[in-house]
């Protein structure tokens, strides 16, 4: 099906195979009463903005995926994934 942006409605559920949870968190200043964390351990999360709140994510138990411009003149982006395991940078692509 169709995937949408939460930004208005802040938390999307998917009801898939495997189960995924979506939130955009840039306007949010706390997440208590959300119910986020009652979801977390029984679907795959794709968090936007965790750290700008009081979101309590485990960075032992994260992905982090980002995305950044590498010339906007050009259009060309970078996507960056790091591993919970190490830390460290797992990959890097540049598109063009």
């Amino acid at each position: 099906g169709e995937v949408r942006s939460p930004t208005f409605s802040l938390v999307h559920l998917y009801n898939t195979k495997p189960a995924v949870l979506h939130a955009d968190l840039y306007r949010v200043e706390s997440v208590l009463g959300l119910g986020l964390e009652d979801e977390l351990d029984d679907r795959i999360s794709f968090i936007e903005w965790p750290d700008r709140n009081d979101f309590p994510w485990d960075e032992s138990q994260t992905i982090d995926i980002s995305l950044n411009f590498v010339s906007e003149k050009e259009g060309a982006r970078s996507l960056e994934i790091v591993a919970p395991e190490s830390r460290e940078e797992v990959w890097t692509i540049v598109h063009t």
